[in-house]
């Protein structure tokens, strides 16, 4: 259920989100769950457009985003059509256009609400947007002129000479480097936020326009005296889905001609030329020339690289999956334990399916006797997964340890089922464990569900940890005494290179599995303590542990909401003592009978009973709040 959604009250919101979708669900899907993510604070609705669709799009939604409001087309309108649609159901004061094959980032939605609302001037934003690979999408741009179809991105001379000045000035997204906001003369509405009261002002999004569309709308934009503004801290990833299929590739190949019909329109609605002037006919003989070798080209393209797309990344045809993953050359298998964790799971492998790595992977999914249906969703969601079913709870470390065994890559990537990759994690990881023999893991740089840096790196725990460090009552009271910031060492990821630590967080880390075998496995005993002490082994072992800050995942940190989980979070608080006593025993070398066992057991009680009287509390106020939101799910769910 998405946050501050008010789908189905009825109620004005600030922010309507319009997606319209044509046979997209599995991008679609991603798309939604990015917003189940990531809400925006401002009171919002999601609204998808239907657009004919043939696979299933409209029970998926309504089954697993119940919130979102499902407007269904007659029959296939197109994506203009489906998006004024939208707009005209639209609740919201701001409406936010949004292609149904791109995944918001944390605080998109709402920095693009507030920049509108603090410059007047501004009657658009649109935000940065990154291929699936981490790259820069060229979606910022000048308003198409002749200059732009000489020197443009899709030009012949900017083919071979891509750096020209003329082509740099069309192409403006380079100008994100500068973190301030900038004007643009269009930005692609795969995500751009416009305020409703303009739109109905200067028309909606103009059907005979499929390509354009963006532009057309920006250019009347700027026409009203209102600027078009990009807004770089706002970022999306922007899957640019368009099928791989030979049935799709005649309609890319018709899209060439396409484009250059709705060039030609645009010059005609935005010239002012007559359409006697010979300015008209120059244009149109320059288009319909550059439109015959551009489809020539396109074809040659097509037809070359069809039976590559019909082909995985692993080099396989997708039937024969189950027999390539056989094979004893993975690169890296991706470890995912659950226990009753459905949703988080689902969200997991989703952005595995999204940013699925270039190198050879299998991915082994180990359910742990969950009863939420957990492993019926990965059987008929995520079939090209592995799943093991446990007959009872072994916890995360057998459950772990279980598929560590059955690995077969070369690296073992260690993945929480409440992370969400970034695009390239996985291949910067494994890279990085390439080209440094002396390393024996590493881990990604973890985000917190706002954005914010987590606390994922830190160096080897001590006593001088158990007193100063994160979880230490000192360091609430003196949270930047140097004794805590020489165990936190998340604040060396600014500067960008990637460093030796004590360890790294198993929710995002990857070990050679030949150094498994050395050191053996995951210690089941130590609990909230298996990555130090992994990492503490490795270190023994003449294998160091790197922090590698250009791989980036998402950790929400799930800790659920409901009595059952309260319960165990209790427990947890248990057991992160006895993990902590387990790992001191293990590694500080003294016999059974030392006093300093008898000084660490006494500071562990101490430390027990404020944690436990903390947790208790935390728990105790949190339930007003878990049942006012069940009885608001269960409000929404009979309104629906």
């Amino acid at each position: 259920m998405m946050d501050k959604d008010t789908s189905h009250t009825g109620a004005a919101v600030d922010v309507s989100v319009v997606i319209p979708c044509f046979n997209a669900r599995g991008v679609l899907q991603s798309c939604l769950h990015s917003f189940a993510a990531h809400p925006p604070a401002r009171s919002f609705e999601v609204v998808v457009v239907n657009d004919g669709s043939t696979d299933g799009t409209p029970d998926m939604v309504r089954e697993r985003f119940p919130s979102v409001r499902l407007l269904n087309n007659p029959r296939n309108l197109g994506y203009s059509r489906s998006s004024n649609h939208g707009i005209a159901e639209s609740r919201g004061r701001l409406v936010h256009l949004l292609n149904s094959d791109v995944e918001i980032l944390p605080g998109t939605i709402d920095r693009l609400a507030d920049y509108l609302d603090e410059h007047p001037d501004a009657g658009a934003a649109g935000g940065i947007l990154y291929n699936s690979d981490g790259s820069l999408q060229p979606s910022v741009k000048a308003l198409p002129s002749f200059r732009a179809a000489l020197f443009g991105a899709r030009s012949f001379i900017s083919s071979w000479w891509p750096e020209n000045r003329f082509t740099r000035r069309e192409l403006l997204h380079w100008k994100a480097a500068q973190a301030a906001p900038f004007p643009a003369g269009y930005i692609s509405t795969a995500s751009l936020m416009l305020p409703k009261a303009l739109l109905e002002r200067i028309g909606l999004l103009d059907p005979q326009f499929f390509h354009f569309v963006d532009a057309d709308l920006c250019k009347r934009v700027w026409d009203t005296g209102a600027r078009v503004m990009c807004v770089p801290d706002a970022r999306t990833v922007h899957h640019d889905h368009e099928g791989g299929s030979m049935s799709s590739l005649s309609r890319r190949v018709g899209s060439v001609s396409m484009f250059h019909a709705c060039a030609y329109r645009y010059f005609r609605k935005h010239s002012g030329t007559p359409p006697w002037h010979p300015m008209n006919v120059a244009v149109l003989a320059g288009l319909s020339s550059r439109c015959v070798v551009a489809a020539a080209n396109q074809l040659r393209h097509e037809v070359s690289s069809g039976i590559r797309q019909s082909l995985s990344r692993g080099g396989h045809v997708p039937a024969f999956q189950n027999l390539a993953a056989a094979a004893p050359d993975v690169d890296v298998t991706m470890v995912v334990a659950n226990y009753n964790t459905r949703a988080m799971l689902e969200s997991c492998l989703l952005s595995i399916e999204a940013h699925r790595p270039r190198r050879r992977f299998e991915l082994l999914v180990v359910d742990d006797a969950s009863s939420d249906g957990s492993s019926d969703m990965v059987q008929e969601r995520f079939p090209w997964a592995h799943l093991t079913v446990n007959r009872r709870n072994l916890g995360y470390g057998r459950s772990c340890n279980l598929a560590i065994e059955q690995a077969r890559g070369r690296y073992v990537y260690l993945l929480n089922n409440d992370v969400e990759l970034l695009p390239g994690v996985v291949d910067a990881l494994a890279a990085f464990l390439d080209g440094h023999a002396d390393a024996g893991g590493a881990g990604s740089m973890l985000l917190n569900s706002d954005g914010s840096l987590q606390w994922s790196v830190k160096a080897h725990p001590t006593l001088r940890s158990g007193i100063f460090g994160a979880r230490s009552v000192l360091a609430r009271w003196f949270p930047n005494n140097r004794f805590t910031r020489s165990e936190l060492l998340h604040w060396k990821a600014a500067h960008g290179q990637p460093f030796a630590a004590g360890y790294v967080s198993s929710a995002s880390l990857m070990v050679r599995r030949e150094d498994f075998a050395r050191v053996g496995l995951l210690d089941v005993r130590l609990t909230y303590f298996n990555d130090a002490d992994l990492c503490r082994r490795l270190w023994e072992s003449d294998r160091r542990v790197y922090y590698v800050p250009e791989a980036r995942a998402i950790h929400h940190n799930h800790k659920g909401g409901t009595l059952v989980t309260l319960k165990r979070r209790f427990r947890s608080v248990v057991e992160f003592h006895l993990g902590a006593f387990r790992y001191f025993r293990r590694h500080s070398r003294t016999p059974a009978w030392h006093p300093l066992n008898v000084v660490v057991v006494a500071g562990l009680l101490i430390r027990f009973v404020p944690s436990l009287l903390m947790q208790a509390a935390k728990d105790l106020a949190q339930m007003p709040l878990l049942i006012l939101d069940r009885r608001r799910v269960a409000g929404a769910a009979e309104e629906g």
